[in-house]
C-alpha cells in the first residue's frame, strides 16, 4: 500500500510573497535512464575481479539545512496561536527554496565527483570509478572496483556529505547490486542493467 508523507510547508501565497518572487532559471532533475547509463558505463570496462554496487542515501531535512538570506527573513514569518515564528532556513512553500537546494546539491555532487576523477595516462579525457545522480534530496551513486575499494568509495561519499554539514539518513540507506531509487528498481549484473517500475510508484502516478 502506498504511504503518503507529511511535510511542513509555509503558505506564502496568502501573504502575497509568491506573487512577488520570480525564478530566472530552473534546476533539472535526473531520470532513471541517467542512472542506467551510468551503470552501463561502469560495467562496460569492468575487470573480472571487479564488482559494481549502488548506494542510495537520503539527505535529512535537506531544505532546512540551507540558511536563508537575513535580509529576506522578514518575509518568512508564520503565526501559531499567539506566537510569531521567524524562519531562519529555506522552507518548502517558498518559490526559490527548491532552486536554492538544487544549486547547493549540485555543488556538493561536483565536489564529491572531483575526488574520484583521475586523468588517463594518455589523452585529455578523465575516467572515474564512481558516478552520481541527485534527485532533489535523494542522492544515488554507483561504484566499480574490488569489494574493498567499493567499501572505501562509498565511505568517502558519505563522509564528504557529513563533513560539509549535511546529515544523512543512514537508517534508510540502500546498498547492493539491486536498489530502488525514485520509484524504479535498478539491478546491475556483469553485462546488463534491469530496470523495473515499482508498484508503489505506479499507484502514486495513477492517484
Amino acid at each position: 500500500k502506498y504511504q503518503r508523507k507529511t511535510r511542513t510547508a509555509l503558505n506564502l501565497k496568502a501573504s502575497g510573497i509568491s506573487r512577488r518572487t520570480q525564478l530566472r532559471h530552473k534546476g533539472g532533475l535526473p531520470r532513471a535512464t541517467d542512472a542506467i547509463a551510468d551503470l552501463l558505463s561502469l560495467i562496460d570496462d569492468c575487470a573480472p575481479e571487479h564488482i559494481v554496487e549502488q548506494l542510495v542515501m537520503d539527505v535529512v531535512d535537506a531544505f532546512w539545512a540551507i540558511p536563508s538570506n537575513p535580509q529576506e527573513r522578514k518575509h518568512f514569518i508564520t503565526r501559531i496561536g499567539k506566537m510569531f515564528i521567524i524562519i531562519l532556513r529555506t522552507t518548502q512553500g517558498s518559490r526559490c527554496a527548491g532552486l536554492t537546494w538544487a544549486t547547493i546539491a549540485a555543488l556538493v555532487g561536483r565536489c564529491i565527483m572531483s575526488i574520484f576523477t583521475m586523468p588517463k595516462l594518455r589523452g585529455s579525457k578523465c575516467v572515474t570509478r564512481v558516478l552520481m545522480e541527485i534527485y532533489v534530496d535523494d542522492p544515488w551513486c554507483a561504484a566499480r572496483g574490488t569489494q574493498e575499494e567499493v567499501n572505501t568509495y562509498f565511505a568517502m561519499v558519505a563522509y564528504t556529505w557529513l563533513l560539509l554539514g549535511f546529515p544523512m539518513a543512514f537508517h534508510k540507506a540502500l546498498r547492493g547490486p539491486c536498489v530502488v531509487w525514485t520509484g524504479v528498481q535498478l539491478k546491475v549484473t556483469k553485462d546488463a542493467v534491469i530496470a523495473q517500475i515499482m508498484e508503489e510508484k505506479m499507484a502514486e502516478i495513477q492517484s
